[in-house]
């Protein structure tokens, strides 16, 4: 498989970009989840052609079936009145 060539990688940044535009431009539209997270892949895939393979960005993230809550210290319920 040979290396593309500057045009080749010019013209998928350019189709890249596109997609990011127009889905951003729909997102800010409908204002739907939805569409705001296919903006966000679309965004990633244009991000990924302009890094090296060790930073690219994960277009799906993992999924997760638990949440984890923060923690927050608390004082104690019990206060003494003098």
């Amino acid at each position: 498989m040979t290396a593309p060539t500057e045009r080749e990688k010019t013209e998928r940044q350019l189709a890249a970009w596109e997609a990011y535009r127009l889905a951003r431009r729909k997102a800010d539209r409908t204002l739907d989840i939805e569409d705001g997270i296919a903006s966000v892949r679309a965004y990633k895939e244009f991000y990924n052609l302009f890094v090296d393979d060790d930073r690219r960005l994960p277009i799906d993230p993992t999924r997760q079936t638990v949440t984890t809550f923060p923690f927050h210290k608390t004082r104690p319920l019990s206060i003494e009145r003098r």
